[in-house]
């Protein structure tokens, strides 16, 4: 299922919150920043899901393909994380 955060409710978060926050989701960031080696340091997250790009074939990510609004995107998939954090 596919769950988008509220604009109002939208906020940037570290690479540790996001992991946090959303552990055992998949979860689409938008203004996302990276370290020159392409780690992730950062973003703001729209929306969750079960699945990794869950109804891509609704066009639910091409809201977010603005660059000027939504700088860069980034799917981050932290089902598989949920089974070793135990």
């Amino acid at each position: 299922m596919v769950d988008f955060i509220l604009e109002k409710d939208r906020k940037m978060y570290s690479h540790d919150d996001i992991i946090e926050t959303f552990l055992g989701k998949f979860v689409f960031l938008t203004n996302v920043k990276f370290t020159e080696f392409k780690g992730l340091i950062e973003g703001m997250a729209v929306l969750t899901a079960d699945r990794a790009y869950e109804d891509i074939d609704k066009g639910v990510y091409d809201k977010f393909d603005d660059k000027d609004k939504y700088g860069t995107v980034y799917g981050y998939d932290l089902r598989h994380l949920k089974d070793i954090s135990n």
